[in-house]
């Protein structure tokens, strides 16, 4: 699918509210597929940022000014996604953190024990008030200093490059992530349709 198209409109908890977002590339959709297992057959990410930062990046890209391609200025060679960076990298930073809230949704929709079910799992991070950053920020960094700990640790379930889904116990990893003080709540809800007869 392209990027940026599938808009889909979704409903969270205040104050996310009502938001359209879309699909995009993500590196779960390059391992789950196949590590997961027990028949996958569709699988997709979509992301929702605010409006005004998916005109933002759509009016970038239209421009050309998201291009690797290298392109000719006054006698030198650049590429149009460089200058972009460097332009965006040198505007003068916020002197307060943007406390938002970032909220991450998995639904899996199948079959147990014969029965159509639906099982969603939700990641609501809020502001972290002690570190003054956002959730954005709080998901973002605690994930992975959570894997980099338990590597330390020797809590990982085999050596060599694997994907997070395979590498950690699940069940252990959403305890600690969910843990005092992270910031990060992980809830899951099962929905079970029974067939009559």
């Amino acid at each position: 699918m392209p990027a940026l198209s599938g808009l889909e409109r979704s409903e969270f908890q205040p104050p996310v509210g009502v938001v359209e977002g879309y699909y995009t590339i993500h590196s779960e959709l390059a391992t789950m597929p196949k590590t997961i297992g027990k028949g996958v057959q569709e699988m997709d990410f979509i992301v929702a940022f605010p409006p005004a930062f998916r005109q933002t990046i759509e009016t970038l890209v239209r421009l050309g000014l998201a291009s690797r391609d290298e392109i000719m200025v006054e006698g030198a060679k650049v590429r149009p996604y460089d200058v972009t960076s460097t332009v965006i990298d040198a505007l003068p930073k916020p002197k307060e953190p943007e406390l938002d809230v970032d909220i991450q949704r998995c639904v899996l929709v199948g079959e147990k024990n014969g029965n159509p079910v639906t099982l969603r799992y939700e990641a609501v991070t809020w502001p972290h008030e002690k570190w003054r950053v956002g959730g954005g920020v709080v998901d973002t960094g605690v994930p992975p200093s959570i894997a980099a700990q338990w590597m330390v640790k020797g809590r990982t379930k085999g050596p060599g490059v694997l994907p997070p889904e395979t590498a950690f116990d699940p069940k252990g990893y959403f305890e600690e992530l969910s843990a005092q003080g992270r910031g990060i709540r992980v809830t899951e809800t099962a929905e079970e349709t029974r067939l009559l007869n």
